[in-house]
């Protein structure tokens, strides 16, 4: 996949996680303004030249793209005047927009990870959620109800259709720790 493709299926996931949120601002790739792609694809290049880098790495890139192109912070994304919310450091941010990181990044490492792909993309996004919600320390029974429970999984299983992540709850065909 090249790094286009991948920024169009990050950017969509993005579009789909605000929506889950009430967000429905985002609008779709072939309508998303130029600086809006390019910045995905930027967000691609850079966990693809940085793959082990942590979300708040990728947040940092982000934000220096974003000062270079003369945004600042504002109290809602406003691309006329570049202002956007999370003009932040990566620790002010809410975690539901360092969600955005995390989701962005497993997509991303998906691609271009050879497990992932023998694994299939469900489970970098199931290790992408045990790690958003840090569920880490919790057992796999735990992580599984908690998975389950999140609006995001609970939206995107409503509409299996689009976004089949029902069969990814099988602990025995995708496992979220090693002996599980």
């Amino acid at each position: 996949m090249n790094d286009e493709s991948i920024a169009r299926i990050c950017h969509e996931a993005n579009r789909a996680y605000c929506a889950a949120l009430g967000d429905h601002s985002q609008p779709a790739w072939d309508d998303a303004p130029e600086w809006q792609r390019k910045s995905a694809v930027t967000g691609v290049q850079f966990i693809r030249s940085n793959p082990d880098a942590p979300p708040s790495a990728s947040h940092d890139s982000w934000l220096a793209e974003k000062e270079r192109d003369g945004w600042k912070h504002g109290p809602v994304k406003d691309a006329d005047k570049k202002e956007h919310p999370c003009f932040v450091p990566y620790d002010a941010l809410p975690i539901e927009q360092k969600a955005k990181d995390y989701i962005f990044g497993a997509i991303v490492r998906a691609s271009i990870d050879s497990k992932v792909e023998v694994g299939g993309p469900r489970l970098a996004a199931l290790e992408a959620i045990v790690e958003i919600l840090d569920l880490g320390e919790l057992s796999y029974a735990q992580q599984i109800t908690r998975i389950k429970e999140h609006p995001l999984i609970a939206w995107m299983r409503k509409d299996e259709g689009r976004v089949p992540f029902a069969d990814m709850m099988d602990a025995r065909r995708y496992p979220l720790q090693k002996g599980a």
